[in-house]
């Protein structure tokens, strides 16, 4: 009991940091029951999308990319070649007819072999970028897909005790309760049915916790936080 108390009290320190606060966690009341959980699942394409458009961490990836490539061109349009024209005319006072006009041009010497080295390096920076985008979206992608799976197995193992299983033991149990109180089966045979029925109890309570903590993996994968939309 003392085990289970700590082991409670543990998980509602734990609630609180995911909350972002320790105030009264331990006066927190926590209502319902795992067979409340729905398992009405979308395809897993709808949750791969959901990632690739909710993960923070996809969010920070692109927008990384998006400064490179804003980066660059803004040091392209700082290198950008500044051609000044000019126009004069020169008068002739010994013969007028001879007036000259003259038309110039100034270009600065080109620089950009000078910037090849930073033209370069802000390409290579824009493909580094790239790539990790790139890695992290088969991350996410392969994360959705395992929880995904999971899910699907964890609601299939709950449906099959459902189905049959818990009402099948539960059943026997009353039976064999029965029997006893009329005589007809010894004290041990039922303690062994109670027995059964209790493991397969905890087995089910296991299996629901299962299907619980996978639909959170699920949620914490595409970066939502409603399962069911």
């Amino acid at each position: 009991r003392l085990s289970a108390e700590a082991e409670y009290t543990n998980t509602l320190y734990s609630l609180g940091y995911y909350m972002g606060s320790f105030k009264n966690i331990e006066q927190l009341s926590i209502e319902g029951t795992l067979e409340e959980i729905k398992s009405e699942m979308k395809g897993m394409d709808y949750y791969i999308e959901k990632a690739i458009a909710n993960r923070a961490d996809i969010v920070a990836a692109t927008s990384n990319v998006e400064i490179a490539e804003a980066q660059r061109k803004l040091n392209r349009a700082q290198r950008r070649i500044d051609i000044q024209l000019s126009i004069g005319a020169e008068y002739n006072d010994a013969d007028p007819k001879f007036t000259k006009v003259k038309i110039g041009a100034a270009i600065p010497i080109k620089i950009s072999n000078f910037n090849k080295g930073a033209r370069i390096k802000e390409q290579t920076i824009i493909e580094q970028r790239l790539q990790e985008l790139t890695e992290l979206r088969l991350q996410v992608q392969s994360e959705v897909m395992q929880a995904y799976n999971d899910c699907i197995i964890a609601d299939k193992q709950v449906e099959n005790f459902r189905n049959g299983m818990v009402n099948e033991t539960a059943e026997l149990l009353e039976g064999k309760r029965k029997a006893y109180r009329m005589g007809e089966i010894p004290f041990v045979e039922f303690i062994e049915t109670e027995r059964s029925d209790n493991m397969m109890n905890e087995e089910y309570i296991n299996a629901l916790y299962n299907k619980a903590q996978s639909i959170v993996e699920l949620q914490r994968s595409t970066g939502i936080t409603e399962y069911k939309e």
